[in-house]
């Protein structure tokens, strides 16, 4: 339609009349006849325009899109403002902020023109809008983005409902009220700083019942911005942490460190040290906590009652002392008892229904004449002490030898051997090294669950690889270690390989062994010193054969003939015999690292690793990059690039894992019985069981397993839709299987064959007494577990030997040893760390995309610091006297922050009940015996 001039003005006052409303906010007249859009106002393309070119402009595609992120920050001020009153965020904001907020514009005036003026005194890490909290007025910078500008409002926002809530606080509280008896009353320090010197915004008076936060909006604002499975977006969680405008990461947190592995890649570690500090100044995880090894007569339920932390741990590694009578008894140190005789201890342990401390030593026998006396240890027994029988310890022993006309005790001339064939040096040092970094202090020893898996850093099926180190304490029992509280992280990485960043792992393990770490024992009220050691390497079978370097686990069952077939199946039967020796892989790799450093063909380093079956992903990497130099280019000119590439490898390119105190990867990586079982066995079974069905009798099988009562199968199973088992059989997942193998031999009786039936007899059978949680004889459990492995074994062989091919057969085979070694099964299950992948992908999801791995160990390290405030951790505060005088103490947080997350819900609403259980299960650990 052509319009006149004339015409034309009166048909845009018209259009303007009906056009101006709330819906088209996004456009202002410029007062000049023309419209300017707001949300594209920073578009050079887009100057004033006609009112019906602003009306086709808005219907176009770049327009809905900002206008689509103009009302998604629309509902993230609604997320931050909980403003009281009848009145939406939405009108509130266009109301306080009207002149710099979403984009309001008039008679051609910039954003935020109508802004008053004030001195810009702090921007915060923003950088967009600053705040003063000693005048309560706001401030705006330059940045006059989308963004930016949603920040700003739902900064003015929230301040101003923060200035009502600390108004209303002080006229409901009464501002003397003393604070809570462990804090020993209010200690504000005034207005100008906070405790931990962090800058405390004037007008917002420190409350003792939230201590160390400011008040309870600081309190909150924290543990919604830090909650594992509640994350946030990095919008969201800058914001809040901008409007805290002070951390108590740095003062009580644990930290990141940046790293650079050997293959160049930079990852971030959290601090274990600082970690394990925390658990033990945590009134939740301290009592339950052991540091010695259990002997009990026949039952096995925790990992302190295995013979690898009982019998095979390196004494070195274990708690090296007690406490006896106010004498410090450390092992490998001389130590008297009450009949007059000297005895070597080298390990401390604990008796079933016995009270008190053992210990288990060597004797010890003078040896020689004169001045040249002196001690030898008799290793050929041990023998078992009860702390009554100890007299005196080393340093007693030393000023009193004399008295008693005994060698003086630190001259120790060697030890007999085990079987006493010959003489050996003695090569510990006395006194033990741990008694002079301990300084009368107590010294423990918390061995560890080592974790690494790969997850995928995406929402989407598209995969992005990230491998992870995670960590839980092997010290607590198996009923107060369930669930994610007790799971550590260390690191993460979509770029370094696992076993680069497991250098890092190394480092942090070997610090502690070496100078140990200092923590508050809430159990014993004091400081100890700790260091910790590897139980175990926990992960599925992939990642396992890495650390291990295994390249085939277990050769092909199948030949030629019936002769080899026989001899490959007796040989995949047998346990006994195991597949790798420690010192026969490092031999290998130190050979195949000869073979780099003399520059010998590929061929020759690639058939060493084949025959022998071993892949270092390490060395693999620098052999890969030093053959590649011979790539088109003869041996002789190639030789000076690859000698130069020689003298820049690492002094030992090796895995890392050969640098873990006393840590085997081919003996100490438990069988994992999640995928071996659920995710291997079971599911193996259960997808050719569906592949063998007609659809006739995939409709059976249906109909069995939906008409099924299971009632008994707890409250994790509501009720059988048998299409969903049988449909996606290949897309079930782990607790999908353990429900599959309870049920399936109800629904497949009449469809299988007989030696399948036969087979899944046996491991229907057999998975029971796997998942038995409480072993009251352990030596007539592991006979009972290996009768009905191997009786599984023979229906799988008697059905075909072609399921022999998949080697989670055999690594069954070595369950029974891994119970006896590091308790029943369920404790080195590694559900609880699977889980944990899912927090893992939310962090990766919500990360800045600049910085992931950093963002996401900063963002683990504030969880576990909430974590530990909120369950009532001890943390270390330095204030000032009366005098003067600097003093400080060990306390933890106010009675507030506990209220907060266990106060009953007002809301009733099943979103509010959801968000508060979220809260309680992130904070709070399972139910455990106290």
């Amino acid at each position: 339609m052509s319009l006149r001039a004339p015409e034309r003005e009166q048909h845009d006052r018209g259009l303007s009349a009906s056009w101006n409303s709330p819906f088209h906010a996004d456009f202002c007249s410029r007062g000049n006849g023309t419209w300017s859009c707001v949300l594209c106002a920073n578009d050079p393309q887009r100057p004033g325009q006609r009112l019906w070119h602003a009306i086709a402009h808005e219907n176009t595609l770049a327009h809905q899109a900002r206008l689509e992120k103009h009302r998604e920050d629309l509902e993230l001020v609604n997320w931050c403002c909980d403003v009281p009153g009848e009145a939406s965020a939405h009108d509130v904001m266009a109301n306080r902020v009207a002149p710099v907020g979403m984009g309001y514009m008039e008679d051609g005036g910039d954003v935020g023109s109508n802004a008053r003026e004030t001195e810009v005194v702090d921007q915060g890490p923003l950088g967009h809008a600053g705040s003063s909290w000693y005048t309560g007025e706001w401030v705006m910078s330059n940045d006059t983005s989308h963004e930016a500008m949603a920040i700003q409002a739902a900064a003015r926002a929230v301040g101003s409902w923060l200035n009502e809530y600390q108004e209303a606080q002080g006229a409901d509280e009464d501002s003397d009220s003393p604070g809570s008896p462990q804090h020993g009353g209010d200690s504000s320090d005034g207005e100008s700083g906070g405790r931990f010197g962090m800058a405390r915004p004037r007008g917002m008076r420190q409350d003792s019942n939230w201590a160390p936060w400011d008040d309870k909006v600081a309190c909150a604002m924290d543990i919604i911005s830090n909650m594992a499975r509640s994350t946030l977006s990095d919008m969201q969680t800058t914001l809040l942490q901008w409007l805290l405008r002070a951390s108590l990461q740095k003062e009580l947190g644990v930290q990141s460190v940046r790293r650079v592995g050997s293959l160049g890649h930079t990852y971030y570690t959290n601090d274990m040290a600082q970690v394990l500090a925390q658990e033990m100044s945590n009134p939740l995880v301290r009592p339950h906590l052991g540091f010695y090894p259990e002997a009990t007569h026949t039952s096995l339920d925790d990992a302190f009652q295995g013979s690898r932390w009982l019998k095979e741990m390196h004494p070195a590694l274990l708690t090296p002392m007690v406490r006896v009578r106010g004498q410090d008894y450390f092992v490998l140190e001389p130590v008297m008892l009450r009949d007059g005789s000297v005895v070597m201890f080298h390990r401390w342990l604990t008796m079933e229904q016995q009270e008190g401390m053992w210990g288990r030593g060597w004797r010890m026998q003078t040896q020689g004449m004169g001045e040249g006396q002196g001690w030898t240890v008799d290793r050929r027994q041990d023998i078992l002490v009860s702390e009554r029988d100890l007299l005196m310890n080393f340093p007693t022993l030393q000023q009193a030898y004399a008295d008693h006309g005994i060698p003086p005790p630190n001259r120790v001339l060697g030890s007999t051997d085990i079987d006493g064939s010959h003489m050996a040096g003695w090569g510990h040092a006395m006194p033990n090294r741990w008694r002079a970094l301990a300084k009368g202090h107590r010294v423990l020893s918390v061995p560890i669950w080592l974790y690494c898996d790969d997850t995928s850093g995406n929402r989407s099926k598209k995969w992005n690889e990230h491998y992870s180190w995670l960590f839980s304490l092997a010290g607590l029992p198996k009923s107060a270690a369930k669930g994610g509280y007790h799971i550590h992280f260390i690191c993460t990485s979509n770029v370094a390989h696992a076993l680069e960043m497991m250098e890092g792992v190394v480092e942090h393990i070997e610090a502690l062994y070496r100078d140990g770490v200092w923590a508050f024992d809430c159990e014993y009220g004091e400081m100890v010193l700790l260091f910790t050691a590897v139980l175990a390497l926990l992960g599925d079978n992939p990642m396992q054969s890495k650390t291990a370097m295994m390249t085939v686990a277990i050769p092909t069952i199948m030949p030629r003939d019936m002769v080899h077939l026989h001899s490959n199946v007796l040989r995949f039967m047998d346990a006994s015999l195991p597949a790798r020796w420690h010192s026969k892989t490092v031999h290998v790799t130190a050979q195949m690292l000869s073979h780099m450093q003399q520059m010998m063909p590929r061929t020759a380093y690639r058939v060493l690793g084949m025959e022998n079956g071993v892949k270092d992903p390490i060395l693999h990497h620098f052999a890969t990059r030093l053959y590649n130099v011979c790539k088109g280019h003869r041996k002789m000119a190639a030789e000076p690039a690859q000698y130069r590439m020689l003298q820049t490898l690492p002094k030992e390119p090796f895995n890392p894992v050969w640098h873990l105190r006393d840590v085997d990867p081919h003996a100490h990586t438990p069988v994992e019985i999640l995928h071996v079982l659920l995710l291997g066995i079971v599911r193996y079974f259960w997808r050719d069981a569906v592949a063998r069905m007609s659809d006739v009798d995939k409709q059976t099988v249906i109909t069995h397993l939906s008409c099924l009562n299971v009632d008994g199968l707890g409250p994790a199973v509501s009720r059988m839709v048998g299409h969903t088992f049988v449909q996606y059989a290949g897309s079930l997942v782990g607790r999908d299987f353990r429900t599959v193998i309870q049920l399936a031999l109800f629904s497949l009786y009449d469809i299988l064959p007989a030696p399948a039936l036969k087979a899944w007899v046996a491991l229907s059978a057999l998975m029971p007494i796997i998942w038995q949680n409480h072993i009251e004889d352990a030596q007539v459990y592991v006979a009972t577990l290996r009768t009905r492995i191997h009786y599984f074994m023979d229906c799988v062989l008697a059905w075909t030997p072609r399921w022999f091919n998949k080697p989670k057969f055999h690594i069954l085979l070595h369950l029974p040893d891994h119970v006896l070694a590091f308790g029943p099964a369920v404790l080195f299950a590694t559900e609880s760390f699977e889980s944990f992948n899912a927090v893992i992908r939310a962090w990766s999801i919500h990360s800045n995309r600049s910085a992931p791995l950093r963002d996401i160990s900063s963002q683990a390290a504030h969880c576990n610091r909430v974590r530990h405030l909120m369950s009532g951790g001890y943390f270390h505060v330095e204030e000032s006297s009366p005098t003067g005088d600097p003093t400080s103490r060990w306390t933890t947080a106010g009675h507030g922050p506990a209220v907060l997350v266990r106060q009953p819900m007002t809301n009733d609403s099943q979103s509010g009940a959801n968000a508060r259980r979220r809260v309680l299960t992130t904070l709070a650990p399972p139910s455990s015996p106290r």
